[in-house]
């Protein structure tokens, strides 16, 4: 290549920082998979309450809307999984090192921060993201978890995920075609 890296004038990827960052390693217990999983859906709860904020006005405002509620659904089956597994409810994740941290592994205000500038297209593409890491990050929970009632809200957590990303990409197709 004449000229080295200088002469380089072709476009860079380009997206938000830190994007797909997985915050699980496969060796965490049911306790901390299940600590990890609620930290992250309450991060993308209020990711996508604020994107619904962004897009109030817009037909696609209902769709985040409807994403605050699944989020939030997703935290109380977590609760019931902590209750019935560990015998009592999740500890106090605000002192855990994921707190503000989503399903894509980004941290919340700079996912929010980084879609304030971005047109729906681009918001659309990163909420797919987010939604393919999840369904990626609950499958892998699925397979290390033990016991018949962590693999049921793992499989339900992943099969919600993979209804949300149909959505997103529906809509996206909507707007493309």
């Amino acid at each position: 290549m004449k000229g080295g890296i200088d002469a380089w004038n072709n476009p860079v990827a380009a997206g938000p920082p830190d994007a797909g960052i997985i915050l699980f390693s496969g060796k965490e217990t049911t306790e901390e998979m299940i600590t990890v999983a609620f930290v992250l859906e309450a991060g993308a709860g209020r990711f996508y309450e604020g994107v619904a904020e962004i897009w109030k006005n817009e037909e696609e405002g209902g769709l985040f809307r409807d994403l605050v509620d699944a989020e939030q659904r997703h935290t109380r089956m977590l609760v019931n999984l902590s209750k019935r597994l560990l015998g009592r409810e999740l500890e106090d994740t605000g002192k855990s090192d994921l707190e503000g941290y989503m399903e894509s592994g980004m941290h919340l205000s700079d996912a929010l921060s980084w879609v304030r500038g971005k047109g729906m297209v681009e918001t659309l593409e990163y909420s797919i993201h987010i939604e393919t890491n999840s369904y990626d990050l609950y499958l892998k929970m699925l397979r290390e978890t033990e016991g018949r009632e962590g693999e049921e809200v793992f499989r339900t957590l992943a099969e919600e995920e993979k209804r949300h990303l149909d959505k997103l990409t529906g809509l996206m197709e909507e707007r493309e075609g």
